[in-house]
């Protein structure tokens, strides 16, 4: 029960951050590369991503800003002869920035899994110690047939003495009872 209440309390909500960062920092990098460029009219670009309703963006509020193909940044020049593509080519490169999106999702990723593992290890100890100890309780409290045989070798023993001492006293008796008459 532990386990699971700190897989919702804490685990969770860290791993739920961890994405929304991600999501936070795709939105920024890719916003701030498109407002560097410029659409078909020659216009600056504007948020290609933003928050639903207006909130902040997060990976369960992220959306796509731009409805119009027209409003995208691509070209790199303002004016609308030229439409070189060269923000366009920007904006693909933002994926191997060191500390972008990708390198945050990755490491939530890696550090998920390591978490992971480790979960399933300490379980698989667990469990291991949990039958040793269950082992280890039985074999206490279960019945030892050598014992028990040789409890029962010493209780027929005291039977057999305690009707020889009968015997005895019977047969002393008799004796005495045949002399008195």
């Amino acid at each position: 029960m532990a386990s699971s209440l700190e897989t919702l309390n804490s685990t969770l909500p860290r791993y739920m951050t961890a994405v929304d960062d991600v999501a936070a920092n795709l939105a920024k990098t890719v916003n701030d590369q498109h407002a560097l460029g410029y659409d078909l009219q020659g216009n600056a670009g504007g948020d290609f991503f933003t928050g639903n309703n207006g909130n902040p963006v997060t990976s369960s509020t992220i959306r796509v800003g731009i409805t119009d193909t027209s409003l995208l940044a691509a070209s790199a020049v303002g004016g609308t002869a030229n439409r070189n593509g060269d923000n366009a080519d920007a904006m693909a490169k933002i994926s191997s920035l060191p500390g972008g999106a990708d390198t945050l999702y990755r490491q939530a990723i890696v550090d998920l899994g390591t978490a992971a593992k480790t979960i399933n290890q300490r379980a698989s100890v667990q469990a291991t110690i949990t039958t040793d100890n269950d082992a280890a309780r039985q074999s206490e409290a279960g019945v030892n047939l050598d014992e028990e045989m040789t409890n029962l070798i010493s209780y027929q023993r005291a039977y057999q003495a305690a009707s020889k001492v009968i015997n005895t006293i019977d047969t002393v008796l008799d004796s005495l009872m045949s002399l008195g008459s």
